[in-house]
């Protein structure tokens, strides 16, 4: 089954500034990767993919960033456009894609679904960079060539 949109990360910034503005300085606070599939899907093996293959890009670019997370979550969209939301908080922070993995899927296959499913997500929050004993991580240091992020809102980076 196809993805319709563009999957990407999205870095959720917060800090000191107006709602809405960013700079490459902000705090993380989760990366998120969320994509809608192009129908409504009810094949549980392409579902289990699809959430370890993302768990996986997320861990991936966490690992890639230097920074570990602690809360594993997983966002469903069944039909009609009822969404939920279920995490589980591990007791250490990691990049792991195995352990992400491990944990994405467990909570899908927790989640009781009555419906299709159209769009699935998984996330990693409570970030922490290893180098820091508390508090989110900081935010790269190079937003990339040319960007220019201030008042731009959320971050997105894509992945691929």
């Amino acid at each position: 089954t196809a993805i319709a949109l563009v999957a990407v990360v999205t870095i959720v910034a917060g800090g000191s500034h107006p709602v809405g503005a960013h700079t490459p300085h902000d705090d993380i606070f989760d990366v998120v990767l969320s994509p809608t599939f192009s129908i409504d899907e009810t094949d549980q093996e392409v579902m289990l993919e699809s959430v370890e293959r993302m768990a996986r890009s997320v861990a991936e670019h966490l690992a890639e960033q230097g920074i570990a997370g602690r809360t594993v979550t997983l966002k469903i969209r069944l039909t009609p456009f009822r969404t939920f939301t279920r995490s589980r908080t591990l007791e250490e922070p990691t990049s792991d894609a195995d352990l992400v993995s491990c944990t994405a899927r467990e909570l899908f296959e927790d989640f009781e679904r009555d419906s299709a499913v159209r769009l699935l997500g998984v996330g990693v929050s409570n970030l922490r960079h290893p180098e820091r004993t508390s508090g989110p991580a900081p935010a790269a240091a190079d937003p990339g060539e040319g960007a220019d992020l201030e008042g731009a809102g959320p971050v997105q980076l894509g992945l691929g």
